[in-house]
């Protein structure tokens, strides 16, 4: 585990198929998109997302989404 340079909060980094590295918050979230599978990163969709949840999978939401400091939300 690491910690943001922006906020301090603690991240976990994971590589996205592309083999980019992507910051996620640590504790899974209700709202999240994104699945750890083999410690690789996977953005899911909304559909793919709610059958996941249905199902009890944990979605982790990635970082620069709960960031106070991240991008700006329209």
């Amino acid at each position: 585990m690491n910690t943001c340079r922006s906020c301090d909060a603690l991240i976990i980094w994971a590589r996205t198929p592309a083999g980019r590295l992507m910051p996620l918050d640590v504790a899974p979230n209700p709202e999240g998109n994104v699945t750890l599978e083999d410690g690789r990163v996977r953005v899911l969709g909304a559909v793919a997302a709610g059958q996941r949840r249905a199902m009890g999978v944990p979605l982790f939401m990635a970082h620069h989404v709960s960031c106070p400091q991240g991008r700006p939300r329209h």
